[in-house]
C-alpha cells in the first residue's frame, strides 16, 4: 500500500536564470495591436507582467521567448533581461506551461484546448476508449497547469496533471433523426450535437447501449484508472523531458513524482481535528447524534419550550390514510429528539391541480402555521414550467407570510426508513427556526462574524442576486437574505446595501461586542468577482472603519473548479463504505485531510471517495491571515448542516448559498415574487 498522492510534479532547471527580452507594454496596449503581435510570430509565447520598479511604480512588460530552436521571425525590439528563477515566478511558470503545452501539440495525436473560465488547459486524446458502443466515442483528456510555492525563502515548481473522460458524438444530427432521436431541444451547431447529460441519456436509451455505456465508464473513471493515466502521462514527459524544448539553452534537470510530504516538508499533509458538537446549555456528549440530541436536548430547546408548534399540511384527500402514518412517525421524533409539542393542521385536496394546491394556501390551518408541509406526487415534479409548479408556487406565497414549506413526495410516504424521517424531523426543526447543535469556537479572544457570500444569475449569466448568509464563529445561523433584484449595472451597489444594513442590525443588537476588536471573515465561492461581490465588501469595510469600529477581515476564496486530485494507495480500493445501504469498495481519502501549498493556500477534503478537495485561498488584502484557523473553520463548519445529521459535503458557507440560488433562480419566476420576498424569515433554514 502506498501513501497520500497529490497530482503535483516538481521540475528543477539546469541553469537558474533565463535570457528573455520584453518589450514596452505601451506600444500594444491595445487588443489590436497584441493580437498583431502574436499573429506576426506565432513562434514566440508572449506573457504581460507588471514590474514593481525600485521608484516604487509599476511598469507592464511584455515578455517574450521562441518555442522552438529556429523561429521564422526576429523581433528586433526587445530589451535583454536576465530572468532569475528565484525571483520571477509567475514568468517561469509561464515558461514551463507554455513549453511543456508545445511539447504535446508538437507530438500526433493530441489537441491542446483552454474554456475561457478555466485556469487549466485540457490536452485530448485521439484514442478512442469504448468498445462496441456505435455513435458515442470517450477519449482521455488530460487536464494540465502549473504552479509554485515558496518554502523558507526557496522557489519550487511544479506542473499538474489531473484527468477525465471527454464524450463525444461519432454521428451527426441527420443520423440521430434517422434513429428517430428528437433534436430539436438539444444543444449543438449544424449538424452537430453536444455529448451533455441530455443527448447522452437520450441517445443510450434510444439505441439500447445504456447497460453496456454504464460498465465501461465505471472502469473509465474509478479512481485506480485516473491515477494510471496520470502517472503514464507522467511517465512519458519524464521519458522524453530531454526533448522538451525550454529558451536561452536551458533544460529541464529533474521531473518528480513524490508522495507526501515532499522533502524539507514544502508541501505536507495534515488531518484537521472534528469539532465538538454543543447541545442544550452547551452540553455534549459522543454517539449517535440523533441519539444525543435526544438525551441532551436541541441548542435551542429553551426557545421552544411550552410551546405548541402548529404544523400544515397540505396533502391530495386519496392519499389521506397513508399521511397518518407519516404524520405518526414524524410527530415521535419531533417530541422525542427536539422535544417540541406538534399539532398538525391537515388540508385536504380534492384534486393534485395547480390552482387547488394555490387556493389551499389561503387555508386559516395554513396561515396560522409555523410551517406547511406540502404533499406532492412524481409529475408535480415534472413540470417544466416553474409559474405552474405546485411545489414552487406554495413556497413563494407561503415565503411571503414567513411561513416556511417542506416538500414531501408521496412515495416517501408510502415507505419512509429511519434515517430518512430522522433528517425529515431535522430539516422540520429546522425551518421552525431551531438549532439542533452549534460547534466549538476555534480558541480565541475575539469575537467574530463568518458571511457566505454568493450571487444568483439570469438566464443571460448576469448576475442580479447578491447572496450573504451571515454566522456567528460557533456555528449559529443569524441571518440569511438577498439583496433587491437588480439590473447588472445595479448590482455591486444593491449587495453593498444588503451587506452593511445586515452586518449593522448584527452588531447593533450585540450579538458581538462593538466595543472591542472583532473579526470578519468574508467566504467567496466560485463566481465572485473583482468588480462585484469583492467590490462591494471592501466598501463596507470603509464603511466600518469611518464608524470607527475595531476589526480585523480576511477575504477567503473557495473553489472546487481547480486541477488538484488526491489519491490515497494509487486509486485502489482499499476501504469499504455504505452506500445507500450497501458496501461498496472505495479509494478514500479521509475527511479533514489538509494540505497547505503556500502561505495563502490550503487544500482540505470533504469526501472520502471523491479525490477533489476544496481549494482554499486567504485573499492578500485580508488584514488576518491564519491560513490553517481559516481552513479549519471552513472543515468544522461542514458539521453544520441542518439538511441531515451527518457532515456535509460541502461547508455551510458554501453549500447554503449555492441552495438559497437555485431556488432564488426558480422563485423569482412566480408573479410578484419582489414583492413578496422572505423579509419575515430571514432568520430561518427555510430553503434547505
Amino acid at each position: 500500500m502506498t501513501g497520500l498522492f497529490l497530482n503535483i510534479f516538481e521540475c528543477k532547471f539546469e541553469k537558474d536564470y533565463f535570457d528573455l527580452q520584453y518589450l514596452s507594454y505601451e506600444e500594444y496596449a491595445t487588443i489590436e495591436a497584441y493580437k498583431k503581435l502574436r499573429t506576426e510570430n506565432p513562434d514566440y509565447e508572449f506573457y504581460k507582467n507588471d514590474l514593481k520598479l525600485d521608484n516604487g511604480q509599476t511598469e507592464r512588460r511584455i515578455y517574450f521567448w521562441n518555442k522552438k530552436i529556429n523561429p521564422e521571425t526576429i523581433i528586433k525590439k526587445g530589451v535583454k533581461e536576465r530572468v532569475n528563477i528565484q525571483s520571477n515566478p509567475k514568468i517561469i511558470g509561464k515558461i514551463i506551461e507554455s513549453c511543456i503545452l508545445q511539447y504535446f501539440l508538437n507530438s500526433k495525436g493530441f489537441k491542446v484546448s483552454k474554456k475561457k473560465e478555466e485556469h487549466f488547459w485540457s490536452i485530448t486524446s485521439s484514442k478512442n476508449l469504448f468498445m462496441n458502443i456505435k455513435g458515442l466515442n470517450a477519449y482521455n483528456q488530460i487536464h494540465f497547469n502549473t504552479f509554485f510555492n515558496s518554502y523558507n525563502g526557496t522557489l519550487s515548481f511544479f506542473f499538474v496533471l489531473s484527468r477525465s473522460i471527454n464524450l463525444k458524438f461519432s454521428i451527426g444530427k441527420d443520423e440521430f433523426e434517422k434513429k428517430g432521436i428528437v433534436c430539436s431541444d438539444l444543444k449543438g451547431t449544424e449538424n452537430i450535437i453536444f455529448a451533455n447529460k441530455q443527448s447522452i441519456k437520450r441517445f443510450l436509451s434510444a439505441t439500447g447501449q445504456q447497460g453496456n455505456f454504464d460498465v465501461q465508464m465505471q472502469v473509465l473513471e474509478h479512481n485506480q484508472e485516473n491515477f494510471k493515466v496520470i502517472k503514464q502521462t507522467f511517465d512519458w514527459l519524464e521519458k522524453n523531458r530531454n526533448n522538451i524544448y525550454l529558451p536561452c539553452e536551458n533544460t529541464f534537470s529533474e521531473f518528480s513524482l513524490k508522495y507526501l510530504p515532499l522533502e524539507n516538508d514544502k508541501v505536507q499533509a495534515d488531518k484537521l481535528e472534528d469539532p465538538i458538537r454543543y447541545y442544550f446549555e452547551n452540553r455534549t456528549e459522543k454517539g449517535y447524534y440523533n441519539d444525543v440530541i435526544s438525551r441532551l436536548k436541541p441548542y435551542s430547546f429553551k426557545f421552544f419550550e411550552n410551546q405548541e408548534i402548529k404544523i400544515s399540511i397540505i396533502c391530495p384527500k386519496f392519499n389521506e390514510g397513508i399521511l397518518e402514518g407519516f404524520i405518526n412517525q414524524l410527530e415521535t421524533r419531533l417530541r422525542s429528539m427536539f422535544h417540541i409539542k406538534p399539532i398538525f393542521l391537515p388540508v385536504f385536496l380534492s384534486d393534485t391541480k395547480t390552482e387547488t394546491y394555490t387556493n389551499a394556501v389561503y387555508e386559516e390551518q395554513v396561515l396560522s402555521s409555523l410551517l406547511c408541509i406540502v404533499v406532492l406526487n412524481e409529475q408535480h415534479l415534472k413540470i417544466a414550467n416553474i409559474k405552474e409548479s405546485p411545489y414552487f408556487i406554495c413556497k413563494a406565497k407561503l415565503l411571503g407570510r414567513g411561513i416556511s414549506t417542506q416538500d414531501i413526495q408521496v412515495k416517501h410516504l408510502q415507505k419512509v426508513n429511519s434515517f430518512v424521517m430522522n433528517n425529515i424531523a431535522l430539516n422540520v426543526y429546522a425551518k421552525i427556526g431551531g438549532i439542533g447543535w452549534t460547534i466549538q469556537n476555534i480558541e480565541k479572544r475575539k469575537e467574530e462574524l463568518v458571511i457566505g457570500i454568493g450571487s444568483s444569475l439570469n438566464k443571460d449569466g448576469k448576475r442580479i442576486l447578491g447572496i450573504a448568509q451571515i454566522f456567528h464563529s460557533d456555528g449559529r445561523y443569524l441571518v440569511g437574505d438577498c439583496s433587491s433584484l437588480s439590473t447588472f449595472d445595479d448590482y455591486a451597489k444593491n449587495l453593498e446595501n444588503h451587506l452593511y444594513i445586515s452586518l449593522s442590525k448584527i452588531i447593533s443588537q450585540e450579538i458581538i461586542n462593538k466595543k472591542s476588536e472583532f473579526r470578519l471573515v468574508f467566504h467567496l465561492f466560485k463566481s465572485a468577482g473583482k468588480e462585484y461581490e469583492i467590490k462591494a465588501v471592501e466598501n463596507v469595510i470603509q464603511k466600518f472603519q469611518i464608524e470607527n469600529l475595531t476589526f480585523k477581515y480576511a477575504f477567503v476564496h473557495l473553489a472546487y473548479g481547480h486541477n488538484f486530485r488526491l489519491f490515497s494507495n494509487n486509486g485502489i480500493n482499499n476501504d469499504i463504505i455504505k452506500v445507500f445501504g450497501k458496501d461498496q469498495q472505495v479509494n478514500t481519502t479521509p475527511k479533514g485531510t489538509y494540505i497547505e501549498l503556500s502561505k495563502y493556500r490550503s487544500l482540505v477534503h470533504f469526501v472520502q471517495e471523491s479525490t477533489i478537495p476544496l481549494e482554499i485561498e486567504v485573499d492578500k488584502r485580508s488584514t488576518f491571515e491564519d491560513l490553517r484557523y481559516l481552513s479549519t473553520q471552513i472543515f468544522w463548519f461542514s458539521h453544520l448542516s441542518h439538511r441531515t445529521f451527518l457532515p456535509s459535503k460541502k461547508t455551510v458557507t458554501i453549500l447554503y448559498p449555492s441552495i438559497m440560488s437555485g431556488l432564488l433562480d426558480k422563485l423569482r419566476e412566480i408573479d410578484d415574487w419582489d414583492k413578496m420576498r422572505a423579509e419575515k424569515i430571514t432568520d430561518k433554514l427555510w430553503f434547505i
